[in-house]
């Protein structure tokens, strides 16, 4: 009698404990995540499986345990587009090019989930603003509009045409709205660029002030690598392996602080 009331006891108190988790820990954060990954090179060297030992996404994976992790990354990639961008999701480039923007990998989402490839993600990271900073000369609209500016503009933003959309806080804008149309459920979140030794300080500074900016208007949570993660500071090594691009121990140390920062989000 006694071990059968100590057996009621244990079971009442986990029903109890039970009850105080907060709504959503387990059903939002964790292996119950199914996540897709927007990005350039930092991202793609993970691979479309996030299973390259090169690419943060591969660590940010082992570390946040999600149901499922599937990367839709190219090297080259940018946020701005330019008057020649077309939605051309199937274009397939390594480098920086007119087809090579974050709406064409916005585009493969959309046509990977309608064909059933892919599973409604209940988070979509977005780790872009590198190549943004990099190649100005190939984007050279990316300041011409201020966020406030791209913000008064953006009445049926995501029905208009990719090259009316020049700005970085119009790019920005225009591929979050999108998102948001298709995938209401969804969680996005922004990553933001790390320090290189390849372009100025002051240009990855302004970008990804942009971003930022961006996220507060549209209600996306950032996660902030420029100062918290100092993969560049000290002449690259042994965490990158040409002062921009991630070696495996860059790598680690990026997916597991956006993996720590990934699950405190979807938690709240």
């Amino acid at each position: 009698m006694k071990q059968l009331l100590l057996a009621v006891k244990i079971r009442c108190l986990l029903l109890a404990l039970a009850l105080l988790l907060p709504v959503g820990a387990c059903a939002r954060g964790g292996t119950a995540a199914t996540v897709a990954i927007l990005g350039d090179s930092q991202t793609w060297l993970g691979g479309d499986k996030c299973d390259g030992s090169r690419g943060w996404s591969k660590w940010f994976a082992l570390a946040a345990k999600p149901k499922s992790c599937r990367s839709y990354a190219r090297s080259g990639a940018t946020w701005t587009n330019v008057p020649a961008t077309t939605a051309s999701p199937q274009d397939y480039s390594a480098i920086v090019s007119d087809q090579n923007v974050i709406y064409n990998q916005v585009m493969r989402l959309i046509a990977a989930c309608r064909g059933k490839a892919q599973a409604t993600p209940s988070a979509i990271i977005i780790y872009a603003g590198t190549n943004d900073a990099w190649f100005g000369r190939k984007r050279p609209g990316r300041f011409s509009k201020t966020v406030d500016q791209a913000m008064r503009g953006s009445a049926g933003i995501a029905s208009r045409k990719p090259g009316t959309c020049t700005s970085l806080a119009e790019s920005i804008i225009q591929d979050c709205t999108i998102l948001k149309q298709h995938f209401p459920k969804s969680r996005l979140i922004f990553v933001t660029a790390m320090h290189s030794r390849r372009f100025s300080s002051q240009d990855l500074t302004r970008v990804n002030d942009i971003i930022d900016q961006c996220a507060r208007r549209l209600g996306i949570p950032v996660i902030k690598l420029d100062g918290n993660i100092q993969v560049n500071k000290t002449g690259g090594q042994p965490f990158t392996t040409d002062g921009v691009h991630t070696s495996v121990a860059g790598a680690k140390l990026v997916g597991s602080y956006v993996a720590r920062q990934f699950n405190r989000i979807m938690n709240q």
